[in-house]
């Protein structure tokens, strides 16, 4: 935009940068009447050396692996590095590590400070390996302080070698710190001071100095042993232990514990004799049963003892006894048992019952005569009370009882038997003689019965004066003696009657006709070739020559006909249509993309056995919304697109 001042203001887009960004304003200055002011504007906002591509991409790029060489990222030099790239920098620490075998280091190598089970240096070898000089490789490790130095310095430091595992000070003092433990694991350990130096193992911090091994021997070889319990900062005093059978080329001395102490503190002569102990021939008893030491005795240690459990006592033993009341596990004396009241067997009025003694539980078998409740099997003449005649329960019935119900004998029984049956009869058919039975009687002879009225329609016997009565005649009286070769009650069927047709679905032969319905009927009626003819129809091949096409819709395969559409719908899936069988010239199929989806579900167009565009083959469209029409020109050259 042209300013009055002779301005120009263009407003565009800063850079690469989307719609969405900040809009920038670049306004440039001219002289209207010197100056091209839109040549030197489009100058200025058109730059030579504009950037086009970054690492080969354009657009919004954004850095990714591979788009810098390490050589090409900068590297401040820090500590010994002294590189100024990273491949640099790589190429200097590669040149100074130290490899995992046969590094050889110069200068003072520091190990961080240990704990307890995590050592700052450690061997996993054999007894008969581990870390040896060159010099020397007959010992197992060997450690070399020099004159006056310290061979190994550390808390807890274990040193475990071979037969003659060495420590040596060289001429200096061999100096053990911290609490080790010299381990020769049942091969002996020598710690020698040499040419009368002073071998002095020592705990700076209280701690214990243990020399443990199968035969432990500290020699001095001329020189003196020290063996000195340290303190630790606290003031707390520490204690020199000496485990195994260790052999001592002197006489060894301690401190002396106060007479109360109760610890793992060395035990001198002193602090023995201070604790009143006395000898085996000052003490009273010497043994019990034959025991010493810390005796447990046992009842077979004591003659004459009883065990507290299940005793078995002899002689008179003896009890308190207790009140007559007492219901427990106490012991039950001759007193106790006569304050009971109970009576011996001579006092007791009966001694048995049936035989039986204790708690006698009787049974019918015990008592002579006795009959059980059970099926009793009574003997003699037995009686009961006799109940009342009315009386109907499972009571015993006197003779009494019976003579009272007015019940008769057989001798008085005007009938015995009937058809040779007692008791509660109930007779049968064949029980009476001559008797016919109700349900499908054989009747012989000339059997009567009523004669019905003729009207009569029922399940009654029909007698020949009944028969007679209805009127009927006989088959020679008959005028018609069978239809369609049969008789009886005839029911006819198309297929009785020669030439007949069926009313559902006739197949009519020869040229049937009919009564032509009225031009504008729309019924069930049968439909002659006057009615059609009257509604001034066209075929498919006059629709298409004129033009007309008929419309439908297919969303599965089909076949097409001459003078019709088709909107195809392939979003289900592909479908294929077939072009018609018997085509005429000039015969029309059109097919549409209904659902714009032949792109991705294809239309086959099947040639039926006609060529298409003068190849045996099927048509495939793949194109969305394509429509296709195709027109039928003979044989020779098949269907073509119009």
């Amino acid at each position: 935009m042209v300013g009055g001042d002779g301005s120009l203001t263009l407003t565009t887009p800063y850079g690469g940068v989307s719609a969405a960004d900040q809009i920038y304003a670049i306004v440039l200055n001219f002289e209207a009447a010197s100056v091209d002011f839109l040549s030197a504007a489009v100058a200025l906002l058109t730059p030579s050396d504009r950037v086009t591509a970054v690492f080969g991409r354009s657009g919004a790029v954004m850095s990714q692996a591979g788009d810098y060489a390490a050589a090409q990222v900068t590297f401040a030099p820090t500590g010994g590095i002294d590189a100024t790239d990273v491949q640099g920098a790589l190429g200097e620490l590669d040149s100074e590590k130290a490899a995992l075998a046969g590094a050889a280091f110069t200068g003072r190598v520091l190990l961080p400070d240990g704990a307890a089970g995590v050592p700052a240096l450690a061997f996993a070898a054999a007894e008969d390996t581990g870390l040896y000089l060159a010099s020397d490789p007959a010992h197992g490790v060997v450690l070399t302080a020099g004159s006056g130095g310290e061979a190994l310095e550390g808390g807890n430091t274990i040193i475990q070698g071979g037969p003659g595992g060495l420590l040596s000070g060289n001429g200096g003092d061999a100096l053990l710190v911290g609490g080790p433990t010299v381990d020769g694991d049942g091969g002996g350990v020598a710690i020698t001071a040499r040419d009368g130096a002073t071998l002095t193992a020592v705990d700076r911090n209280g701690g214990a100095v243990a020399i443990t091994a199968g035969n432990a021997v500290l020699s001095g070889n001329g020189g003196s042993i020290v063996l000195t319990p340290g303190s630790s900062p606290g003031g707390e005093a520490g204690r020199v232990q000496v485990d195994g059978p260790a052999a001592f080329a002197v006489s060894p001395t301690a401190p002396t514990p106060a007479t109360a102490d109760s610890s793992t503190k060395l035990a001198t002569t002193a602090f023995v004799k201070a604790q009143d102990y006395i000898t085996a021939g000052d003490a009273p008893v010497l043994s019990v049963a034959g025991k010493t030491g810390n005796v447990a005795l046992v009842v077979g240690d004591v003659s004459g003892a009883a065990p507290l459990i299940s005793p078995v006592l002899v002689g008179l033993p003896t009890a308190p006894t207790q009140t007559t009341s007492d219901n427990s596990t106490a012991i039950a004396t001759t007193a106790f048992v006569k304050a009971q009241g109970y009576i011996t067997t001579a006092e007791a009025p009966v001694l048995s019952v049936a035989g039986k003694t204790g708690n006698v539980t009787l049974v019918v078998a015990d008592i002579s005569g006795a009959a059980p409740l059970a099926s009793p099997v009574l003997t003699g003449l037995p009686s009961a009370p006799t109940r009342a005649t009315s009386d109907n329960s499972t009571a015993i019935a006197t003779t009494a009882f019976v003579k009272a119900q007015g019940y008769i004998s057989a001798a008085e029984a005007p009938v015995l038997s009937v058809a040779g049956k007692t008791g509660n009869v109930t007779l049968a058919v064949g029980d009476v003689a001559g008797a016919a039975p109700l349900a499908s009687p054989v009747l012989t002879g000339l059997p009567s019965a009523p004669t019905r009225p003729a009207s009569d329609n029922s399940t009654a016997i029909a007698t020949t004066a009944f028969v007679k009565a209805q009127g009927y005649i006989t088959a020679a009286e008959a005028p018609v003696l069978s239809v369609a070769g049969r008789t009886g009650a005839v029911m006819l069927s198309v297929a009785d009657v020669a030439g007949a047709a069926p009313l559902a679905s006739p197949s009519f032969t020869g040229a049937p006709v009919a009564p032509t319905p009225a031009t504008g009927d729309s019924s069930t009626a049968v439909a002659t070739t006057a009615f059609v003819k009257s509604q001034n129809y066209v075929t498919p091949a006059q629709l298409a020559a004129a033009g007309g096409i008929t419309w439908s819709t297919r969303t599965a395969n089909f076949t097409a006909a001459a003078g019709n559409g088709y909107f195809v719908d392939t979003s289900g899936g592909a479908i294929t249509s077939l072009l018609p069988a018997s085509p005429m010239i000039g015969d029309q199929v059109r097919l549409l993309d209904a659902a714009s989806t032949f792109g991705t579900n294809n239309l086959v167009v099947g040639r039926n056995g006609q060529l298409i565009m003068g190849l045996n083959e099927d048509m495939t469209v793949s194109t969305t919304y394509a429509s296709v029409q195709l027109i039928f020109a003979g044989a020779t050259y098949g269907w073509r697109l119009i």
